[in-house]
């Protein structure tokens, strides 16, 4: 993904506080809808180059229980595109280009026709746009009845 970005929005990619100063051009890029940023990092694409290579297998497709389970990781790496300008996470609060990476793991499984479960398990690891470089982990479950 490109998301272009604005050097002069140093607290917030999409807002009037902090944003595009006076009198210049904005070029920032403000996008909506859903794209899949990882689990922890979740930036909003803007201010942003991010890399994704992933993968998925279902290991178990030959038992008729778990013909629906899927395993799988993605691999993200993130860079501003404006190395002074700001991104959607706050405490990114140092002028460099470099954001971070993250990796994320994932279970998906079809129990029935209407009942599916999945758990989310990404950690993010910040550089040297943040000052606290300390890795954000986070874990998500779910249910999703569909009827």
């Amino acid at each position: 993904m490109f998301a272009s970005g604005d050097a002069d929005r140093l607290l917030s990619t999409s807002g009037a506080a902090g944003g595009n100063r006076t009198g210049s051009l904005d070029t920032a890029f403000n996008g909506f809808g859903f794209r899949d940023t990882g689990v922890s990092a979740a930036l909003i694409p803007s201010n942003l180059h991010i890399w994704r290579a992933g993968a998925s297998f279902a290991p178990l497709e030959k038992l008729a229980l778990f013909r629906d389970f899927e395993l799988g990781s993605n691999w993200f790496l993130y860079h501003k595109n404006r190395s002074h300008g700001a991104i959607s996470d706050a405490t990114a609060d140092e002028p460099h280009g470099f954001v971070g990476w993250e990796m994320d793991y994932f279970v998906n499984w079809r129990l029935s026709s209407d009942l599916s479960w999945t758990i989310r398990w990404g950690t993010f690891f910040p550089a040297d746009a943040y000052s606290d470089q300390g890795s954000r982990c986070f874990l998500f479950s779910g249910l999703t009845w569909s009827f």
